[in-house]
């Protein structure tokens, strides 16, 4: 049994002293994506009025400040690098490098600091808490989980569409917002183009597959030189530094070569393109990583944690590093009481559903009827580097979709 912290009261202190030391919430520090977006779209055309009245505290201030940094260029590019954090960025690149010496300023991922909830903000200029995809699991009707990325049923990885969850229905809250609206032609280069995702946000924009990272390049370099006069947006998603920071670690020697290679490859086609006139390439990323060790994988056990399981509709969503629990009816009170009480309280601080909508944890309130389904009954929340399961943990090395700030750091170049 754990002391000290039995009551939501003593947990959310908890979590407003992490704030105030070592938690980065996206509404009180600094810019974040939705600003990057929100400045995209306006230095393209879009006008304010689109995007919906749900702001925190100084958005328009800092929208303006990312505009400034992007001035007007004919053919803007947004470059997202999956997990590029500020962290793994600056330990394997040294300051002279490409990359580095063309950041503007860090900024902030959304919460949770994962794919499915960025990528879906920078795409739509909303925050988790309007648009609902809060993570790599959701919780969809009929207690069905739903991985949205890949549309597919957890814990299986069967089509979604194969378990009666329809695409256009399922994506519905994903109006395209932000960079679909924008009034230039425009492109999606992605090994991800044309999926039920990409499509719920970006279905005005040419579809371009590409799934190595000089093929992006290559598709963006004829783009360009197709293009003529007319001005051009093109959002370029690339899937690493993730995939190999999940499997080894952001630490890693292979995730070094990895960065090193794109930052190699980026210089040489700037190099290669510099006849094109009046071009920007905005790079960010979707979130950091950190590493959990096997030991900090803990696992809500059927035997051990029993009296918890029994409380639960299904296992726990949205992310291990930030999981939310869907509770059976009846039972919000006993199982609180039961984590406060369990060995994972002293990890994890637990907060009901309407403690994080009132503190904005994820984005501004109120939480839409999307992001509520999403974020269930509770959510932990932890600045250890630890990781919660059920049953049996994930076989990656590296994490993220917490709060901390490697998971939460960002970098904003600009190459111009």
């Amino acid at each position: 049994m754990s002391e000290g912290y039995e009551t939501e009261a003593s947990d959310l202190q908890r979590v407003v002293e992490w704030t105030r030391r070592e938690m980065l919430m996206p509404c009180l520090d600094g810019s974040n994506l939705v600003h990057v977006s929100r400045a995209i779209a306006s230095v393209c055309g879009v006008p304010d009025l689109l995007f919906k009245p749900l702001e925190c505290s100084r958005d328009r201030e800092r929208t303006q400040e990312i505009s400034e940094v992007i001035g007007d260029p004919k053919h803007l590019v947004l470059l997202l690098l999956d997990g590029l954090g500020v962290n793994a960025m600056e330990l394997h690149l040294p300051p002279d490098s490409f990359l580095r010496r063309h950041v503007k300023r860090e900024i902030r991922s959304v919460f949770p600091a994962t794919t499915a909830a960025a990528v879906t903000s920078v795409l739509s200029g909303r925050y988790p808490s309007d648009h609902g995809l809060l993570g790599w699991t959701i919780h969809e009707k009929d207690d069905l989980l739903v991985h949205p990325l890949p549309f597919a049923v957890a814990p299986q990885y069967e089509p979604a569409k194969d378990h009666g969850v329809d695409g256009k229905d399922f994506y519905a809250s994903l109006r395209p917002g932000s960079i679909g609206l924008i009034p230039r032609r425009k492109q999606v280069i992605s090994a991800y183009a044309n999926s039920d995702f990409t499509m719920a946000l970006c279905s005005s924009l040419e579809q371009v597959p590409a799934h190595s990272f000089e093929e992006c390049l290559s598709k963006l370099e004829g783009s360009w030189r197709n293009e003529g006069n007319h001005p051009s947006f093109a959002y370029v998603y690339y899937n690493e530094p993730d995939r190999q920071e999940h499997k080894y670690g952001h630490e890693d020697e292979i995730v070094k070569k990895t960065i090193i290679s794109i930052n190699d490859e980026l210089e040489d086609f700037w190099k290669r393109n510099e006849d094109i006139e009046d071009k920007k390439i905005i790079i960010t990323a979707d979130h950091g990583h950190l590493v959990v060790s096997a030991e900090n994988k803990l696992i809500i056990d059927q035997e051990e944690d029993s009296d918890l399981l029994d409380c639960l509709k299904h296992k726990p969503t949205v992310e291990p590093r930030s999981p939310c629990f869907h509770v059976k009816t009846g039972c919000r009170e006993i199982f609180a009481e039961r984590f406060r009480k369990s060995r994972f309280s002293s990890r994890f601080a637990l907060i009901s559903a309407e403690a994080a909508e009132d503190i904005e944890l994820f984005g501004p309130k109120p939480l839409s009827s999307r992001a509520r389904q999403s974020l269930g009954d509770f959510v932990a929340l932890t600045t250890d580097r630890v990781a919660l399961f059920q049953d049996h943990p994930d076989a990656f090395v590296g994490f993220h979709g917490g709060m901390t700030p490697s998971e939460m750091r960002i970098p904003l170049i600009v190459l111009d």
